[in-house]
């Protein structure tokens, strides 16, 4: 990353947290196909909200950094990985910084006449320790979403 002179960004005297965003700032997220990769495990990064592109409806975009630095975007539009991790995010089970496993696992012979058949997945999540914060009034604020 660059300034506007051209010049690499200078990271001196940044907090860990701070170089840590201008990474993830730099990541090229690819879209998730799981013929490619049928699973992976890594660090929900971000979430997009109502995403309406691809002409599959309004969904989430889960931004996802992988062990090997590599990240990947899951568009949530098919109906079962959305029932698995919609309610998670509302019950706030998942957020930013808590780790996340998804497997594709293979598509399933719908059971409503004249559907498609069904992309099968299992999510997996284990929610991080919140990272404690100190607001400017000295006061401690818990909170990793």
């Amino acid at each position: 990353m660059t300034d506007e002179s051209g010049k690499p960004f200078d990271r001196r005297g940044l907090s860990d947290e701070m170089k840590s965003m201008l990474d993830q700032s730099e990541t090229n997220y690819v879209g998730w196909n799981p013929e490619d990769m049928p699973q992976f495990v890594g660090t929900l990064s971000d979430i997009a909200e109502d995403c309406d592109c691809g002409g599959y409806g309004s969904h989430k975009i889960l931004f996802v950094d992988l062990p090997n630095g590599a990240g990947v975007a899951v568009h949530v539009f098919h109906t079962t990985l959305r029932s698995q991790i919609e309610p998670k995010l509302k019950a706030g089970r998942l957020g930013i910084g808590d780790l996340i496993a998804i497997s594709h696992l293979g598509t399933q012979e719908s059971r409503v006449k004249g559907h498609n058949d069904m992309n099968m997945y299992r999510v997996v999540t284990r929610p991080q320790q919140p990272k404690t914060r100190y607001l400017p009034t000295g006061e401690v604020e818990y909170d990793n979403r």
